[in-house]
């Protein structure tokens, strides 16, 4: 959800998404949501250009098949730089760099901070397809 104003943008974003990790043998299974913000530019049937902080950004399992109970989670934030080109009026493919940084490990009982070597990062290629409300 956001705003758009002489090709500027801005506004509130949300992802939510599952996955497995495998780890040394092991399958984890996730699911993640995240809330941000965003900033971006749209050069005219060109391209569209943004940048998004993710203040949020919260990994729960969701089985106990790995290393990590189901319910415990990480969060952290994640940074995104992405560029967006239309294919049609009202459909763009997307591409985006993440950078993931998960510090706080969360059970059921406690709460632990993760610092140094123990913080969890990770970086992120995703392509995806979009539909703006709002055609270029």
């Amino acid at each position: 959800m956001g705003a758009n104003y002489l090709g500027g943008s801005a506004g509130l974003e949300y992802n939510h998404s599952s996955y497995n990790q495998l780890t040394s043998g092991w399958t984890n299974s996730f699911k993640r949501s995240e809330w941000g913000l965003f900033v971006g530019y749209n050069f005219p049937a060109v391209a569209r250009v943004w940048l998004s902080y993710f203040f949020s950004n919260s990994m729960e399992a969701t089985s106990n098949s790995g290393l990590i109970t189901s319910g415990n989670k990480y969060q952290g934030h994640t940074t995104e730089i992405g560029v967006g080109h239309p294919i049609y009026p009202y459909m763009d493919v997307n591409f985006s760099y993440r950078l993931i940084s998960l510090d706080k490990y969360i059970t059921r009982t406690t709460t632990t901070t993760l610092s140094g070597t123990s913080t969890i990062g990770a970086h992120e290629m995703v392509a995806g397809v979009s539909f703006p409300f709002e055609p270029y």
